[in-house]
């Protein structure tokens, strides 16, 4: 079962700033997240970009807020040394997608969920020594939100089944 998701900054700025066509999809996860069916992580270097653009396009007091909503309901993945130390070896010029990664790896993250799929596929193309794509999976909301309705559709019929074969 899905435990644990990694969301990208993107996906909050469409919640945020009420992103067409995105922002739809992005709100189904922000519930999925608020409600506790899956956990949501961000890193802090996501919460930072979050308050500076807050900041720069409304004001702070609502960059507070934003920062105080993710907060509530997201875990935030703490940038240590090993997550440093994790990030450093992937040796990518994004020092974001790194800390991401490193995030995603030290806190056992099922899927980092994002709109920037073939931006970051293009570090998988890298000699990655120490990751490989079976860690985690890389996908948009849509495609996420499709994986996590089929595995709630396949749980219910198979307790639907025992019941039946129990009675």
């Amino acid at each position: 079962m899905i435990r644990r998701v990694l969301v990208d900054i993107d996906i909050l700025l469409d919640i945020l700033l009420d992103r067409e066509p995105f922002v739809e999809d992005s709100v189904k996860l922000w519930e999925l997240i608020e409600s506790e069916q899956i956990e949501g992580c961000v890193t802090p270097t996501t919460i930072n970009k979050i308050f500076d653009i807050g900041r720069e396009i409304v004001e702070v007091e609502i960059a507070w807020q934003a920062v105080s909503d993710i907060r509530a309901i997201m875990t935030i993945c703490p940038i240590d040394d090993r997550i440093l130390e994790k990030a450093s070896k992937y040796k990518l010029a994004d020092f974001e997608f790194a800390i991401q990664l490193g995030c995603a790896n030290i806190m056992k993250i099922d899927y980092i969920i994002t709109r920037k799929i073939a931006y970051f596929k293009l570090f998988f193309h890298q000699d990655f020594k120490y990751i490989t794509e079976d860690i985690f999976s890389l996908v948009s909301v849509k495609q996420f939100l499709k994986i996590f309705f089929q595995i709630i559709k396949f749980s219910l019929r198979f307790v639907i089944f025992r019941k039946k074969r129990s009675v």
